[in-house]
């Protein structure tokens, strides 16, 4: 294979002891051009929903992206997946530090979007699924990327 160049963007300035490079956040159009599949064609009230979505990630890129295949690749409009993500229950955030559980928390929407996906791949694989096994992964290397060590 070739050589694979990685960007790896966050809002958490204790990531890696790296200089940090500030970049702006996504207008509007980039944002939305992130969730937009070709070839699709939405109401307004596909689009406002759109919105919704946009906000509530707070223009998040990993997640927008995220929103982006999911519109691509499965049979939902953006209002039904909206309402799946509103649905979706938090999970218990006791057992996290005050650290974790406060960066948690100004993420939820996120949060309940990578539940949502679990939960798809759940459904498609059954319940010995390679999705219920990088769940518990997940919120364990989440933790250490908020904390780094200090959690």
């Amino acid at each position: 294979g070739g050589e694979t160049h990685v960007i790896i963007s966050t809002c958490l300035p204790r990531v890696m002891n790296l200089e940090p490079l500030k970049l702006s956040y996504l207008s509007g159009v980039e944002a939305m051009s992130l969730m937009l599949p070709s070839g699709k064609d939405y109401t307004v009230a596909e689009m406002d929903a759109l919105r919704t979505i946009e906000e509530k990630l707070g223009r998040l890129t990993l997640g927008l992206a995220i929103i982006g295949g999911i519109l691509s690749e499965l049979p939902i409009t953006p209002s039904r997946l909206l309402d799946t993500i509103n649905r979706m229950p938090l999970k218990e955030m006791s057992s996290w530090s005050s650290k974790e559980a406060h960066a948690f928390r100004k993420n939820t929407f996120l949060l309940q979007l990578f539940d949502v996906c679990f939960s798809v791949f759940d459904h498609a694989d059954g319940p010995r699924s390679l999705a219920t096994r990088m769940h518990t992964r997940y919120r364990e290397n989440i933790r250490r990327l908020v904390c780094g060590e200090d959690c």
